[in-house]
């Protein structure tokens, strides 16, 4: 049988849930030695409408990725906290989560 590596997901976003979740991760996946990998799941822009933004109360509008900067940035911010090993990724995707 082949040896698969020993690998943690957990979903993360800004809130301090998601924080919690990735502080345990992080230190189960020192205890074990996995590889950590952080998963933000952006839902928006709608396939059916890559116009259709939820643009926040605080932010300046200035095109799509000033947008999707500002849904990225705090969830960077979580994920830099739990201070990465290295190999540990944080990736962003589109769709449901």
């Amino acid at each position: 049988m082949k040896q698969t590596e020993n690998l943690i997901v957990v979903g993360i976003d800004d809130s301090p849930s998601a924080a919690a979740a990735l502080a345990w991760a992080a230190g189960h996946a020192r205890e074990v030695g996995a590889t950590l990998k952080a998963v933000h799941v952006l839902g928006w822009p709608p396939a059916d409408n890559p116009f259709a933004y939820e643009v926040m109360a605080d932010t300046i509008y200035r095109g799509p990725s000033t947008l999707e900067a500002s849904y990225r940035e705090p969830s960077q911010d979580v994920f830099d906290a739990c201070k990465p090993e290295p190999g540990w990724t944080l990736t962003f995707a589109h769709g449901h989560a």
